[in-house]
């Protein structure tokens, strides 16, 4: 009886070994790409789990060195905006106008 707890046991140590060996093997592919990616290594938080592990590998990969908008090349816009400039140009020359003939009027002091 003893000597099968003890093939368990060893079982176990067996298993819990290979396990040991995966999780290394991961964190140095994670500190490989930590290196490639020039980060600080006081920046990233110890990764204690293999599901965090997992969500730091799925972000990194989202990651971009330049993060930026994309361009988007819209000719209504465009067309909208100087629509709009020439607008409030002629609003402010019509209020202009507008003040000067209220003067001549004398309705404005």
């Amino acid at each position: 009886m003893a000597r099968s707890i003890d093939e368990n046991i060893l079982k176990e140590l067996a298993t819990m070994q290979i396990k040991m060996d995966e999780i290394l093997k991961r964190l140095e592919a994670v500190e490989a790409k930590v290196a490639d990616m020039q980060v600080h290594q006081s920046v990233i938080m110890p990764i204690a789990t293999l599901e965090e592990l997992d969500i730091f590998e799925r972000q990194a990969h989202k990651e971009l060195r330049f993060p930026y908008p994309p361009f988007y090349n819209d000719p209504l816009l465009f067309g909208q905006e100087s629509l709009f400039l020439f607008i409030i140009t002629i609003a402010f020359f019509y209020s202009l106008q507008l003040k000067e003939s209220m003067k001549v009027m004398g309705l404005i002091c």
